[in-house]
């Protein structure tokens, strides 16, 4: 009696080892996708200590201005806008609201 009882459950082991090995397959590709997702990123506020006190800019006269031509007194005044906007900008960043 060849191939009797002995040899029928093979195949089945066979086929449960395969099965196994996929799902272990794909158990170990879906953990290494995991592995590979971005970060959370979470946003916290700056403690109040660690912000620096706004300057006291000096302030400056119109005769002190006078011996500039216009079109650098249009760009001192454009620079000093875009400063104090790029400044007010950060400080929204890091303050707490």
């Amino acid at each position: 009696m060849v191939g009797g009882p002995v040899f029928g459950p093979q195949p089945r082991i066979k086929q449960a080892l395969l099965v196994a090995a996929v799902v272990m397959i794909i158990a170990a590709l879906c953990g290494l996708l995991l592995g590979c997702a971005a970060p959370r990123i979470e946003y916290r506020p700056v403690p109040a200590a660690l912000i620096p006190p706004k300057p006291v800019l000096p302030t400056i006269t119109a005769d002190e201005l006078a011996c500039l031509r216009d079109a650098t007194y249009l760009k001192l005044a454009g620079r000093d806008r875009m400063l104090r906007q790029y400044a007010d900008e950060l400080r929204a960043l890091v303050e707490a609201r």
